[in-house]
């Protein structure tokens, strides 16, 4: 069973500005509040197919996943998918579609994320669901701050 949710925000920056922001992995650091690290796994630009792991504060500790770049459509549309495998223990799915559509003089960036557990882990999918949605939407927000921002990111930290 899934749990789903979505959240948005815009931002003052056209959706090309954006896509290309959630489009560069190593500069996630400069605003992404949570990222500990992400590591690129395959070579070549950011595109279909494209994996990395990211590592991340989640509950007070570090939770790293593997994700895959499954739909890549400049500047419209970025699918992403984390297998939660740990070890030979399949803990869920995660898939994140992050939506870009233009509006007034920016961009609505809308996410929507969908978590699969098996068994009674999709019980804790459905109550936690919330707080995905909530560490989600601090992304957007420091997304957007990030892209208004008059100061370079290298200032900010």
């Amino acid at each position: 069973m899934s749990a789903t949710f979505a959240t948005s925000v815009y931002v003052e920056a056209a959706p090309a500005v954006v896509f290309a922001a959630l489009s560069d992995i190593e500069r996630w650091k400069d605003w992404v509040p949570s990222l500990v690290s992400v590591e690129k796994l395959t070579p070549g630009a950011f595109s279909p197919g494209t994996e990395f792991r990211e590592t991340r504060k989640m509950f007070g500790k570090e939770a790293t996943e593997p994700f895959r770049v499954t739909r890549w459509d400049p500047p419209s549309r970025i699918d992403l998918s984390a297998d939660g495998t740990k070890g030979s223990s399949k803990r869920g799915e995660y898939l994140f579609t992050y939506e870009l559509l233009p509006d007034r003089n920016g961009t609505n960036v809308e996410l929507t994320g969908d978590i699969r557990m098996p068994g009674l882990w999709s019980l804790f999918s459905r109550m936690m669901v919330g707080t995905f949605k909530k560490a989600c939407h601090k992304d957007l927000e420091a997304l957007k701050a990030h892209l208004e921002s008059p100061w370079p990111a290298s200032s900010r930290r």
